[in-house]
C-alpha cells in the first residue's frame, strides 16, 4: 500500500470515530419524558403541571387551619345539642313542688314538658314559679338540697294551677354548657320550691 493510500484510510477511520462519538453524545444530553398518564392525571403534561407560567406555583405554605365544624353529638358541641332528652322527678326542697319533668331538643330550641305538676308554698300561694336550668346538683328524696353552682339560666314560668304544659326555649345558645338540674322558684318571693336532677333518657319517656 503507498503511503498516500494509508493517509486516506486513516483519515476515513478518523471521521468515522469522530461521527460516533458525537452520536452518543447526543443520545446522552437527550431529556427523558418523566410524565405519564398515572402521574399527571391528564395524560399530557409533565410533573408538576405546566411551565409556561400560566398557572400558579404549588402551595408551600402551612396547611389551612381552619377547624372543621363539629358533627351533631360531638362533645365540642353545646349541652343544649349533645345532651337532651333529659328527664327528672321533682322533689321540694325549701317549699313544696312535685311532678315530672323532660327537656328534649326540637331543631334549635329546647323544649320544657311538666306533668302532674303539684306547688305550694306554707303560707301563701304560688301564683307563679320561676323556672331555671342550673349547673348545681339537686339530690335527695323526700326534701332535697340544691347546690346552687354557676348561674341560674331561667327559660319561662309556670303560672298558678297549671298541672301539665310545655315551654318553649327559642334561642337555647346562652344556656350553660353543664346542665345538671332545673329548679322552680317562687316569682314573688325568691323561695326555692323544689327540683330535679336531670338525666339523659335516650328517646324513651321519662319514667312514671
Amino acid at each position: 500500500m503507498s503511503l498516500v493510500a494509508a493517509v486516506v484510510v486513516v483519515g476515513v477511520i478518523g471521521l468515522a470515530w469522530t461521527s460516533i462519538r458525537a452520536d452518543r453524545e447526543a443520545d446522552l444530553a437527550r431529556p427523558v419524558p418523566t410524565s405519564s398518564a398515572a402521574n399527571t392525571g391528564t395524560g399530557t403534561g409533565t410533573v408538576g403541571g405546566p411551565s409556561d407560567g400560566a398557572s400558579p406555583p404549588p402551595a408551600t405554605g402551612a396547611p389551612d387551619a381552619t377547624p372543621a365544624a363539629s358533627a351533631p353529638g360531638s362533645p365540642l358541641d353545646d349541652w343544649w345539642r349533645r345532651v337532651p332528652p333529659v328527664a327528672g322527678r321533682l322533689i321540694w326542697i325549701d317549699r313544696y313542688a312535685e311532678g315530672r319533668v323532660r327537656i328534649d331538643r326540637d331543631g334549635d330550641r329546647l323544649v320544657v314538658h311538666f306533668e302532674d305538676l303539684v306547688l305550694a308554698a306554707y303560707d301563701s300561694e304560688v301564683r307563679s314559679a320561676r323556672v331555671v336550668l342550673s349547673e348545681g346538683t339537686v339530690v335527695g328524696e323526700r326534701r332535697g338540697y340544691w347546690s346552687q353552682e354557676g348561674r341560674p339560666y331561667e327559660v319561662g314560668a309556670i303560672p298558678s294551677g297549671r298541672r301539665s304544659l310545655s315551654i318553649d326555649v327559642p334561642s337555647p345558645s346562652n344556656v350553660p354548657d353543664a346542665v345538671r338540674s332545673i329548679v322552680l322558684l317562687d316569682a314573688d318571693t325568691g323561695e326555692v320550691l323544689g327540683g330535679a336532677p336531670l338525666l339523659p333518657v335516650g328517646s324513651r319517656p321519662a319514667p312514671e
